[in-house]
């Protein structure tokens, strides 16, 4: 199990939240992953507080506009869990609404080699030296 090393200011409040869902039996290494993302963007923006506000939110969110709305879903939802953890301590914090879920669509279409392409890869990949 990686080690937790969130380091902006709701740092204790993502390891004890990431622990509790350990404790409940999920394994949460790509929601931590999605956590620490978090925790980064908080620590460029210089934030202080112990509550989340809809303004950092909405900041965290626009900054990710770019990613695959799967992607920003993902992120989206552990977000809001998060926020629901701490609501559990904090009336201050801001929930988010919850987010549309996105379809699932496959952005890649795969290609499939025929016998004979694989074949020339093959020849073509024992006339390369190895690196050194």
């Amino acid at each position: 199990m990686k080690t937790l090393n969130f380091q902006s200011s709701l740092r204790k409040q993502m390891e004890d939240f990431v622990n509790l869902r350990r404790l409940a039996g999920a394994d949460y290494q790509s929601q931590v992953m999605l956590l620490e993302y978090f925790d980064n963007f908080l620590l460029r923006e210089g934030f202080q507080s112990l509550h989340l506000t809809p303004d950092i939110i909405q900041r965290y969110f626009s900054e990710n506009t770019h990613l695959h709305p799967r992607t920003l879903y993902n992120r989206f939802s552990v977000i809001r869990q998060f926020c629901h953890y701490l609501y559990q301590f904090d009336p201050l914090c801001y929930i988010t609404e919850p987010m549309k879920p996105v379809q699932s669509t496959s952005s890649r279409v795969p290609y499939i080699y025929t016998k004979r392409q694989v074949q020339d890869i093959l020849a073509a990949a024992t006339k390369l030296s190895p690196k050194e």
